[in-house]
């Protein structure tokens, strides 16, 4: 597995929707909030093979160099990197170690899975609230994603998921059988096997649209 990579076109389009976003959502929510959290559940190494930024150095960045950040001084910033290979997790924590942050910006780097922090976050807090969370979720590719996981995320109103639909590894493993489970738990309905019978374009809406109505069923 590289520890780095390229950084392709179609990266380059989500870390605009990201930058852009967070530029309106962290002054909204210090406007009314005392604690934010941040979590990049699939984080990488924080950086390209060309030299480029990656989310969670975007992610830090479009808040401690936001114009309104000295007016958000009251609020708390937590961010929770999570990486699953142990390089990349060493590299970027390399890389947020090399900054400075603010007082009110606390910063964690965990290696592991994206599904085994979050659960245990969730457990730990029994029936309390959570507080004001947006979770950015880009797989590398259909394992570790349950559906049942992001309907506990949701299920807390200020709560925010972005998620990134990996199409292409998707229909890669779509006939394997190793693969039926993670799909199953995917999408959290069998009804993902419909998709096998097509090809093309019908087979990507399908599985697209599949996925965005179970999105809108958890939320």
């Amino acid at each position: 597995m590289q520890t780095v990579w390229p950084l392709e076109p179609h990266t380059v389009a989500k870390h605009s929707i990201l930058r852009r976003y967070l530029q309106a959502y962290y002054p909204k929510m210090a406007s009314v909030q005392n604690r934010i959290v941040f979590v990049d559940g699939f984080a990488g190494p924080g950086v390209y093979a060309g030299g480029e930024d990656g989310s969670p150095v975007i992610a830090l960045d479009s808040l401690i160099d936001h114009s309104y950040f000295p007016k958000m001084s009251g609020s708390e910033f937590i961010f929770l990197f999570i990486e699953t290979d142990r390089a990349r997790s060493e590299m970027l924590r390399r890389t947020i170690a090399g900054r400075q942050h603010p007082p009110n910006v606390k910063v964690r780097v965990e290696h592991g899975t994206f599904e085994e922090h979050m659960r245990r976050v969730l457990d730990s807090l029994g029936e309390k609230q959570m507080a004001p969370a947006f979770v950015m979720i880009d797989p590398f590719g259909v394992k570790g994603l349950p559906l049942d996981l992001l309907r506990r995320l949701a299920s807390f109103r200020k709560t925010e998921l972005l998620v990134t639909f990996i199409y292409e590894s998707m229909s890669r493993f779509l006939g394997s059988d190793e693969f039926e489970p993670h799909l199953d738990n995917l999408f959290g309905t069998p009804d993902w096997r419909q998709a096998m019978n097509l090809h093309g374009d019908r087979r990507k809406e399908f599985l697209s649209d599949l996925y965005a109505r179970q999105l809108r069923s958890i939320g």
